[in-house]
């Protein structure tokens, strides 16, 4: 099983003494980062359980059979130990392929100053331009940055460059928990947008007022460890895929590994048709199906076991769909025929048995 990343303070002492332990803690945890003791969502470090709601239990890859390959990009490896290697993704299939943003995201960590995010940016079977690649603190005018690309890919090849994006948090008014949104932003040849963006949960710390985000926006499944690739298209609002506790890049998974997922789409598009989890799929090899199903919103968990796999990195992706979007119309790539708009969240981690 993979190793807790905030695990909880082992304590064996008599339930008073224990009690008496965990609020003097509590006390004093509020006290060094100046937040209130009760009613607020605990910082990176302090311990919190999350409710997942209904969950679906598949014990997968039981056999040898299923050995992949690990397959992992450059920039994968040189992701920091305490980041998530992670990959945003928006589709719309047939008419405009995708585009992928690709990070070392710093999920559920404590962030002061200034972040840069080195992103790797792929259009696949894309034809329109990629405008830009943003930076956004929630989805406000302070500390983002805003890079304009203008970069092309001819329709049926895949281009991948490299963009760099900083963020500052010290610009934001308010400490505390919020979303960085990393956007890969094309003009396809309709005249409308693909946006590739993300939710990557962190706490701001630049000895400011803490207010956290809207507790609406902010949580999912009522915690804020998970991370969410979202797909946007105009017209047809977000659809996106969530891997909650996602395993960072120091972090070593072995045994039975127990992933907790969910899909979700706003309220300006159609129900969810389908959610899909493969292994170690890329554009060239289709790797392994561990979950498809039709019309699926509600968390699953699913547990893979990793002794199967060979040690090294491999891949998780979670992709959900919202079929029968209207068709686009335009001098040309336009097939005028029912679009399916898709949200991917993808994340690397290491194998070591």
């Amino acid at each position: 099983m993979a190793t807790q990343r905030h695990g909880a303070l082992n304590l064996s002492y008599r339930p008073r003494v224990r009690h008496i332990v965990r609020a003097l803690s509590g006390i004093i945890l509020a006290l060094l980062a100046g937040t209130a003791i009760a009613g607020q969502l605990p910082i990176p470090g302090e311990t919190a359980v999350a409710q997942v709601g209904p969950r679906l239990y598949l014990p997968l890859l039981s056999n040898a059979d299923h050995r992949h390959e690990p397959v992992a990009p450059d920039w994968v490896h040189r992701c920091p130990a305490n980041t998530v290697p992670f990959e945003e993704q928006a589709w719309w299939i047939n008419d405009f392929g995708h585009v992928h943003a690709g990070f070392c995201a710093p999920q559920h960590q404590v962030i002061s100053g200034k972040y840069t995010f080195n992103v790797r940016l792929i259009m696949h079977d894309n034809p329109g331009v990629l405008k830009l690649l943003q930076g956004q603190l929630d989805s406000t005018r302070y500390g983002g940055q805003t890079v304009v690309l203008n970069a092309t890919c001819r329709k049926g090849r895949t281009c991948s460059f490299d963009g760099q994006v900083t963020v500052n948090t010290a610009e934001f008014p308010y400490d505390g928990w919020h979303q960085i949104r990393i956007r890969a932003v094309v003009e396809e040849p309709d005249g409308k947008e693909m946006v590739a963006s993300s939710f990557v949960p962190v706490y701001f710390s630049n000895g400011k007022p803490r207010q956290d985000l809207d507790s609406k926006t902010l949580l999912i499944n009522t915690t804020t460890d998970y991370i969410a690739g979202r797909g946007w298209y105009t017209g047809a609002g977000y659809v996106w895929s969530i891997i909650f506790d996602p395993p960072s890049a120091g972090q070593r998974v072995k045994g039975l590994y127990k992933v907790r997922l969910r899909s979700s789409a706003s309220e300006t598009v159609q129900p969810v048709s389908r959610f899909l989890v493969k292994l170690d799929a890329t554009h060239t090899d289709p790797g392994i199906t561990l979950y498809d199903v039709v019309e699926q919103r509600s968390p699953v968990e699913l547990t893979i076991d990793t002794t199967t796999l060979t040690n090294g990195w491999h891949s998780l992706l979670a992709r959900t769909e919202s079929a029968g979007q209207a068709g686009a119309t335009c001098p040309q790539f336009c097939s005028g025929q029912p679009q399916t708009h898709a949200g991917v969240t993808k994340i690397w981690f290491y194998v070591d048995n």
